[in-house]
C-alpha cells in the first residue's frame, strides 16, 4: 500500500539509493551527501574537514562546507544562488530559481519548517512535469536547502 498525504511527504523525502540501478560511483556520492546532510541536520561540528573518497584510484574531494558558513546565505544574490544550484548539481532549477536570492530561499525554508504540505507541493511545481528523474531532483534540492539552513539556532527558525 502507498502512502498518501502528510505520511506520503514525508515518506517521499527520505532519499532511497538503490545500488544496483545507477553506478557505484554515483550512488555513493549520494550516499556521502545525505549523510553529510543528516549529520548538519542533527547540529554537527560544523568546522569539519573535506571528505576525501576514492573513485577510480583518484581521490575526489567533496566541497567543504565551511564556504556555507563564512558568508551568510540571506546575503546571498540570484548569481550566488545560481553559483549554489550549480555546486550542488542542481542546475535543473536554475530557470525556475533565477530571481530567487538568499532572502527567498529563507522563506521557502521557513515555508518548509511551517507547512511542510505547502512547501512539498511548490518544490513539485518547480520543475515541468516532463524533465527526467523529476522527484529525485526535488529530494536533492531538498536535502540541499535543508543543509544550508538546518544549523540555523530554533529561535531564529520563526
Amino acid at each position: 500500500m502507498k502512502s498518501r498525504g502528510w505520511l506520503g511527504i514525508i515518506n517521499g523525502s527520505k532519499l532511497q539509493i538503490d545500488f544496483s540501478t545507477i553506478s557505484f560511483d554515483e550512488a555513493f556520492n549520494l550516499l556521502v551527501r545525505e549523510v553529510e546532510a543528516v549529520r548538519l541536520s542533527l547540529g554537527a561540528d560544523e568546522n569539519f574537514q573535506n571528505v576525501a573518497t576514492p573513485i577510480n584510484n583518484q581521490l575526489r574531494t567533496t566541497m567543504d562546507n565551511s564556504w556555507f558558513h563564512s558568508q551568510n546565505v540571506q546575503d546571498w544574490s540570484t548569481n550566488d544562488v545560481i553559483e549554489w544550484l550549480n555546486r550542488e548539481k542542481l542546475d535543473v532549477f536554475e530557470n525556475a530559481l533565477r530571481n530567487f536570492t538568499g532572502k527567498t530561499l529563507w522563506q521557502l525554508y521557513k515555508i518548509k519548517l511551517n507547512s511542510p504540505t505547502d512547501y512539498y507541493r511548490m518544490i513539485e511545481s518547480l520543475l515541468f512535469p516532463t524533465i527526467p528523474l523529476r522527484l529525485f531532483h526535488n529530494l536533492t534540492f531538498d536535502s540541499a536547502l535543508e543543509s544550508i539552513f538546518s544549523s540555523i539556532p530554533q529561535a531564529m527558525r520563526r
